[in-house]
């Protein structure tokens, strides 16, 4: 019942930041939130849960100065990864990157602070969308 509520209130407030059209311009440092992830495996199998299902954190610091994503103090588990690759062009931050045998690709809109993100390995992907305000 416990992981239920969380994920609401995870959803209810990943829904705030997206209503809220954070103006990203220029901001280095975003807290972002996904949104419920679906996982697809190679053989058409899809789940659809909570981030936390698909190992993913509740809330991602992005550090685009150092080019990192660092979960927060909410994490059981502190990781820290590496941006590869960073752009920004036309309105939007795109972040890569390799870690753990997952790549991974995200798209935040500085004008609105949407974000979408897909993650693949052999035979699987996560994709979700969510939002990120100033940090």
């Amino acid at each position: 019942m416990k992981e239920k509520l969380i994920g609401i209130c995870l959803g209810i407030l990943a829904a705030n930041l997206a209503l809220a059209d954070d103006d990203l311009t220029g901001v280095d440092t975003l807290l972002c939130a996904p949104g419920y992830v679906r996982d697809c495996t190679i053989d058409g199998e899809c789940e659809f849960g909570p981030a936390e299902n698909s190992n993913m954190p509740d809330f991602i610091l992005v550090d685009l100065d150092n080019e990192t994503l660092l979960t927060t103090a909410t994490n059981d588990e502190s990781r820290t990864t590496v941006i590869e690759h960073l752009t920004r062009l036309d309105g939007l931050i795109f972040l890569q990157g390799v870690q753990g045998g997952n790549a991974f690709s995200i798209v935040i809109s500085e004008a609105t602070g949407d974000m979408s993100i897909a993650i693949a390995t052999d035979g699987e992907t996560a994709t979700t969308f969510g939002a990120c305000t100033p940090a």
